[in-house]
């Protein structure tokens, strides 16, 4: 990558905030796996990204909750609420910093779609058995179209 293109690529508001969330992090905590993970996914151009992304978040839940915290196991959300919950806001903080123009808006829903594709894994959320992934993906996915218009309105409102 020559230094002009570096340049830009350090000054993307979400790769910054990517990196700064990666500092602050504990290495081992899945905060940490999940900001590497959309930043290796974004700034990738394998058309298997997405995909791999996919399988790469799936297994980071597995590996830093379900295999370092035994008694997870006793909970009904075996600590996937906690989990969704640190995903989608990652997710959100990254898609709210990427102009609706930008193919990474793209990439993004195609990662969410990646997700929905996963084998659904039941757990009981809020005492509600749900089969993960497919219907948390379902539930809070928008279309390409509603997510441009809603991050047009609030970049020309600025």
């Amino acid at each position: 990558m020559n230094g002009e293109a570096s340049s830009q690529t350090t000054n993307l508001p979400w790769l910054l905030w990517l990196d700064e969330e990666i500092k602050g992090a504990i290495e081992e905590d899945y905060t940490n796996g999940l900001c590497v993970a959309l930043k290796d996914f974004l700034l990738s151009t394998s058309d298997t990204a997405a995909a791999d992304t996919a399988l790469r978040v799936d297994a980071l839940y597995k590996e830093t909750l379900l295999d370092g915290d035994p008694l997870l196991k006793f909970q009904d959300d075996k600590g996937i609420s906690g989990f969704l919950n640190t995903l989608w806001e990652i997710f959100f903080e990254v898609a709210k910093r990427v102009p609706y123009s930008d193919s990474e808006q793209h990439k993004l829903l195609q990662f969410i779609n990646e997700l929905r594709k996963l084998s659904p894994k039941p757990f009981n959320i809020w005492k509600v058995r749900i089969p993960l992934w497919f219907y948390v993906c379902q539930t809070n996915i928008v279309d390409r179209a509603s997510v441009s218009s809603i991050l047009r309105s609030q970049y020309s409102s600025q």
